[in-house]
């Protein structure tokens, strides 16, 4: 047996710090899990001999709607992935997906909701704070115009052939 605490389920609370007995408050908004890990091993190494930290995640999932192969909510196993790993985890879009119109629906830590919109025919979308998408969002991939008129297209033509068998019979 070790003399070795053990700290489990700490949150990162609205302002984005953890809070810990002996070494108190450290930011981890913002951080990835090596750089929170690194702050941690540097707060406890007054204390504790050689420490070991571990950080790791929850396990939240982005949700991914619209004209894609299979809308989900999918859980990135890697700490960060961008909107085309996100997608490839439903299978991309379909054949009428509008590429140039992909809205995300994000929540900020500070309880704001903003609504990103992202071209992905266009590079620019590269230096977008939405090409990373974060837990919880909502991913939309819209319609293209072309799917409705399609859709209104096969529509009209079976209520045609019906009408013409009907009229047919008269």
């Amino acid at each position: 047996s070790t003399n070795t605490p053990e700290i489990e389920g700490q949150q990162v609370d609205k302002d984005g710090y953890l809070d810990f007995p002996l070494i108190g408050r450290v930011k981890a908004e913002g951080l990835t899990r090596s750089q929170l890990r690194a702050d941690l091993v540097l707060a406890v190494s007054d204390i504790l001999k050689d420490p070991f930290v571990y950080v790791d995640l929850p396990k939240r999932g982005i949700t991914v709607l619209g004209e894609v192969k299979t809308s989900a909510t999918v859980v990135i196993a890697k700490e960060r992935a961008n909107i085309f790993e996100t997608l490839a985890q439903v299978g991309y879009a379909t054949e009428f997906a509008d590429l140039a119109a992909v809205k995300i629906y994000r929540e900020e830590a500070n309880g704001t909701r903003s609504v990103g919109h992202i071209n992905l025919q266009d590079t620019s979308f590269f230096s977008s704070p939405y090409f990373y998408p974060q837990p919880d969002d909502v991913i939309f991939v819209p319609a293209r115009p072309e799917k409705l008129v399609r859709n209104v297209g096969q529509t009209y033509m079976q209520f045609a052939t019906i009408l013409l068998a009907i009229t047919s019979m008269i």
